[in-house]
């Protein structure tokens, strides 16, 4: 499995400073481990982040965010304030299945359309069912 993070020397500064603009800084975070953690009880939002770093916390090893799609709308107002940060920082995004794509909302919309939780959300039942289908099959 490749590394895309070899030989980049991505500074956390300017993304750490975005993110803390976008979200709080998760309690739990260290100097290799930077998490952004929203859990509000009023909104229902429930977005997070991650940046990881080399062992001297100089440069990023690990970038990854998630977002909580049961209000497409502010997910997204999320998702479009992080593929702007990672257009601004010239990132790339890389798919559950390893394909990278450019950080554009309109080339994420249909994985997320094909995502499982997607697939939850518009039907628990049924995603469910499936899930144990699945599991008997294996």
């Amino acid at each position: 499995m490749p590394d895309w993070w070899a030989g980049q020397r991505v500074e956390p500064a300017p993304l750490t400073a975005a993110m803390d603009a976008l979200l709080p800084r998760a309690e739990w975070s260290d100097s290799q481990d930077v998490y952004w953690k929203v859990n509000d009880n009023k909104t229902q939002q429930d977005h997070d982040c991650h940046l990881g770093l080399d062992a001297e916390g100089n440069f990023v090893e690990e970038f990854q965010f998630r977002t909580d799609l049961r209000d497409p709308g502010q997910a997204a107002i999320f998702l479009q304030a992080v593929l702007t940060l990672c257009q601004q920082q010239n990132l790339v995004l890389l798919d559950a299945n390893r394909m990278l794509l450019p950080p554009q909302l309109s080339k994420l919309l249909p994985l997320i359309e094909q995502s499982q939780a997607a697939r939850f959300l518009i039907n628990p039942r049924a995603f469910l069912e499936q899930v144990l289908r699945d599991q008997k099959l294996s």
